[in-house]
């Protein structure tokens, strides 16, 4: 795990690639040009505002929100107000999301569906 100030990052160390990133952002440098990552992005903005661009739309955002991003989803912030928030980015080898789908949905070995009789 290699980690500065604001960013801490897990690494695929057999590829090299991102596993898991945890950081908090000051301004809207790492968002204010087309992102399109092989990995889940999910950002909460804290502070500011302004608009998303995302799948051909445009939506409007403020401070309190939580943006979602799946694996390829284009998407783009263009800031109104300086934006301030924290971002959580994961290959979905990480949780095993995509290899094991149906053992970690709502009703699998992760998250236990509480209406399954247990054996």
């Amino acid at each position: 795990m290699t980690g500065t100030q604001n960013t801490f990052t897990l690494t695929d160390e057999p590829k090299g690639n991102l596993a898991f990133k945890l950081f908090w952002f000051d301004d809207n440098s790492h968002f204010d040009h087309l992102q399109r990552h092989n990995y889940f992005s999910l950002i909460w903005i804290k502070e500011g505002s302004g608009i998303l661009k995302s799948d051909f739309s445009e939506y409007g955002f403020e401070a309190g929100r939580m943006l979602a991003f799946s694996l390829y989803q284009p998407f783009m912030l263009s800031a109104k107000e300086p934006i301030k928030g924290v971002a959580i980015q994961f290959h979905p080898d990480f949780f095993c999301i995509l290899k094991h789908h149906k053992e970690v949905s709502c009703s699998g070995i992760l998250f236990d569906n509480i209406y399954r009789p247990l054996m």
